[in-house]
């Protein structure tokens, strides 16, 4: 009897952590879908103005390389806000034929100008015979960008970062 009353506290305490650790992460969801909402309607008004500010400053090229990697980094804000939103109800990953590399070469080209900053180069060593991979694009794309962005924070005084793909 107090063998099967034990077990039965045990399980109740665990019962109990799970429905704890439960409600935390419904707390962590929605704290993140307010802070997603929060974010989102002045990364809009930033968006529009610096796609304005690029229509009127077409006849620079240098302006319009500056202005599109700010519309790229505001792209990128705009994908971790949707993440958090995704935190507070998660999905499925969305799967889809991609091109390895055009994502490898989007993530480098966003972050050339805070690699020329920091005296970094790139070697990129990129198979030219890569088949399309099944896999979520939009996800893939962050963690090599956290990757990337990772690898040039340890670098302080410059170096070069080797991206190859096989």
């Amino acid at each position: 009897l107090a063998e099967a009353f034990n077990g039965m506290l045990d399980r109740l305490q665990r019962s109990q952590e799970a429905l704890v650790r439960s409600e935390k992460l419904a707390l962590a969801g929605l704290f993140a879908a307010r802070v997603a909402h929060d974010i989102r309607n002045p990364l809009s008004s930033m968006k529009m103005q610096t796609q304005l500010l690029q229509a009127r400053l077409r006849r620079d090229p240098e302006d319009q390389a500056t202005l599109t990697s700010v519309l790229q980094d505001i792209k990128q804000v705009e994908s971790v806000v949707w993440d958090l939103v995704e935190l507070a109800r998660p999905g499925d990953l969305r799967r889809a034929p991609t091109a390895v590399n055009a994502v490898i070469r989007e993530a480098l080209q966003q972050l050339a100008s805070q690699f020329a900053y920091r005296k970094i180069a790139v070697r990129e060593q990129l198979a030219g015979d890569l088949p399309a991979v099944a896999l979520d694009p939009a996800r893939f794309r962050q963690a090599l960008l956290n990757l990337l962005v990772n690898a040039s924070e340890a670098m302080a005084t410059g170096g070069t970062i080797a991206v190859e793909s096989r």
